[in-house]
């Protein structure tokens, strides 16, 4: 009898022997997901049940969402954002690391580890997700860090995390794959008394009035090998922070990404669709990708009649 796992099988073999053991009343989280899925081909074969399954990857997340700025205006969503998609990749299976209203210093202490995690696992996945206030200054893309307080171009590329950073990481990890996602571009954070950038409503990005060598949303990366950048929104635009408890982006995000069987092409695909026409086609998120291997959130399982 065969239990087929289309991709990325470790989600489903976990949840199997999660529902098998269940009487034992004990559960298996803490436990490596190598350590489980050998554990379950033991079990199936002494059941008569055979296991075939893909992509033993492991699975490693950092989720960033700043809200409380102390020197740009605060947003409302990027901590329910970030909170909550910590819930569903926990659930996907990815081993998540946390942080909310992050200074400068601590998003680049967790992106170093996060980094050297996936350079231990060439067979890893990464996915990095920064929900909050971003900016493009002469090209290059800046995440905005709580404790920001910029008095000019320098000062803010100084006091912000430059994604290139990453990218430059992910490059010399050579891990399987890696997916970045930028709920960012929320409009104009600081006060233009201060430095001269302006402030606006709902939104997610930066605009500086007086010069042009700071822009208003991101511009486009070059992906690295293997790699998916999504964008909340279309380069140089801004992003919607959202009346409800998610940005417009992140909730449809939550909902694609737990269907089953769906690759991550078709997941980004139906937030564009389902984001535009949540916005009034105000926002079209945007992605770039050099993807060559084929990943699933949650991948199907097909399980022959009879089993």
């Amino acid at each position: 009898m065969d239990l087929r796992i289309l991709s990325n099988g470790y989600y489903y073999i976990i949840k199997f022997l999660n529902l098998f053991l269940k009487q034992t009343g004990y559960l298996f989280s803490c436990v490596s997901k190598t350590v489980i899925a050998r554990l379950c081909i033991i079990i199936f074969s002494v059941t008569g049940i055979s296991i075939v399954y893909a992509d033993s990857d492991e699975r490693y997340a950092l989720i960033i969402g700043n809200s409380q700025y102390q020197y740009a205006t605060k947003l409302s969503n990027p901590t329910n954002d970030s909170g909550d998609i910590k819930e569903v990749l926990e659930d996907l299976f990815f081993d998540t690391t946390l942080l909310q209203n992050a200074s400068n210093s601590q998003i680049k202490k967790a992106v170093i580890q996060f980094l050297e995690k996936l350079k231990s696992n060439p067979d890893s996945v990464g996915l990095f997700y920064y929900a909050g206030h971003g900016v493009q200054i002469k090209g290059e893309n800046y995440l905005i860090a709580v404790d920001s307080n910029p008095n000019g171009n320098t000062d803010l590329s100084q006091q912000s995390f430059n994604i290139s950073q990453l990218l430059n990481g992910m490059r010399k990890a050579k891990n399987s794959t890696n997916i970045i996602i930028l709920d960012a571009c929320r409009d104009n954070p600081f006060n233009e008394k201060d430095s001269g950038l302006l402030t606006a409503n709902d939104s997610r990005g930066l605009i500086r009035k007086s010069t042009s060598d700071v822009s208003s949303g991101l511009s486009k990366l070059d992906a690295p090998s293997n790699t998916i950048i999504a964008f909340a929104t279309a380069p140089g635009r801004v992003a919607q922070d959202g009346k409800d408890r998610n940005s417009p982006y992140t909730q449809k995000l939550i909902e694609s990404m737990q269907r089953s069987g769906i690759n991550i092409n078709e997941v980004f695909r139906q937030v564009r669709e389902e984001v535009l026409e949540m916005t009034n086609g105000e926002q079209i998120p945007w992605e770039t990708s050099s993807l060559i291997n084929d990943f699933y959130f949650k991948p199907r399982v097909s399980i022959p009649i009879g089993f």
